[in-house]
């Protein structure tokens, strides 16, 4: 009779062994994250794997949507400023509004700094980005050889300069200028301008002298 409650002192100590103690990291964990599945996943009782496998998933789908949503905004991007350009397009090389095409291609690298971090490692987005700067440059050129000093010559230099020959005359549009790739000879361009700006300058004022 005296050795029964050491028995049952035993059997108690073996059942308290074999329970999870309330210390017990995992159980812990899975009571701290219980509410969020409650919440998300409508689990009221998950195991550790259970648990693991539901936020395995539930992370999966998150990182899915994102990218999903920032394909979706990179390609609406991607076509507004295709579209924006091809309506410049056709516009008279002469009757090209620079100022105003220039803020308009500001306000798009804005809207594309904008994108998803995710969207940037995407070739896509390098692609549209370039495009815009590279317009931004080229409308730069433009500007310059709007200016009233350049001369039939001056086309041919630029020509030269850039190895691509295109007609020049009224009927010449801009998407016949982008065609000389401009953003990548701005500064050929500057000097060709300057030469004849000064070339200009002196003709003037020659002809002011023999009056």
């Amino acid at each position: 009779a005296a050795s029964a409650p050491s028995t049952a002192v035993a059997s108690a100590s073996a059942g308290s062994a074999a329970a999870p103690s309330p210390t017990d990291w995992r159980t812990r964990f899975i009571r701290a994250l219980q509410p969020w599945c409650t919440l998300c996943c409508g689990a009221t009782n998950v195991s550790a794997p259970l648990l693991g496998a539901q936020m395995l998933r539930s992370t999966r789908v998150q990182k899915a949507a994102a990218t999903n949503t920032g394909s979706t905004r990179l390609w609406d991007t991607i076509f507004a400023v295709r579209f924006q350009f091809a309506a410049w397009s056709s516009t008279l090389w002469n009757d090209v509004d620079v100022e105003m095409m220039e803020n308009a291609c500001k306000k798009m690298v804005k809207e594309i700094r904008l994108l998803p971090k995710e969207a940037r490692a995407w070739e896509a987005f390098n692609g549209v980005d370039a495009d815009v700067k590279n317009m931004i440059t080229s409308l730069g050129a433009v500007n310059l050889l709007q200016d009233s000093a350049i001369r039939e010559r001056h086309w041919g230099q630029v020509m030269e300069t850039t190895g691509v020959k295109i007609e020049m005359s009224d009927e010449t549009v801009l998407e016949d200028l982008l065609k000389l790739q401009l953003h990548e000879y701005e500064d050929d361009v500057a000097t060709i301008v300057d030469r004849a700006d000064r070339k200009s300058t002196r003709l003037n004022s020659s002809h002011l002298c023999n009056l």
